[in-house]
């Protein structure tokens, strides 16, 4: 499924007009760390969600939050950068903060999973949360 959504996001790209500075670069994942969420909810109201991300150089920007329910209870969550290609990059290494609300609207058991990067053998790493909605 994200495989299909970040082909659609390219095409959007592509089609639009870009500043001739942008015409060459790519979107990466960026790994989450320190994330805040809380435990204990009920439903229908409203939480806070955050994490931090890390921009290496001058040439990444963040540019969205790619947020995948994966089945009734289950939210992968990943962070994307934009990251010129073919440019000087300046050292302005950079951790930020992303946040977004949640609002629980069945009381169940959600799962949300952190993109953390990936292990030796490239496989998709996760910090795991179970929320219990009462």
């Amino acid at each position: 499924m994200r495989i299909y959504i970040l082909f659609i996001v390219s095409l959007l790209f592509l089609s639009c007009q870009l500043d001739a500075e942008d015409d060459n670069f790519h979107f990466e994942r960026i790994p989450a760390f320190d994330i805040q969420i809380p435990q204990n909810l009920v439903v229908n109201f409203e939480y806070n969600v955050s994490f931090k991300y890390t921009l290496i150089n001058g040439c990444y920007s963040f540019y969205e939050r790619d947020y995948n329910i994966k089945n009734h209870n289950t939210r992968e969550i990943t962070a994307l950068a934009k990251v010129i290609d073919d440019r000087s990059c300046s050292d302005d290494y950079r951790v930020s903060t992303c946040a977004f609300s949640f609002k629980p609207t069945e009381s169940k058991t959600y799962v949300f999973r952190f993109w953390t990067g990936q292990n030796d053998q490239g496989i998709d790493e996760f910090d795991e949360f179970e929320l219990v909605v009462e």
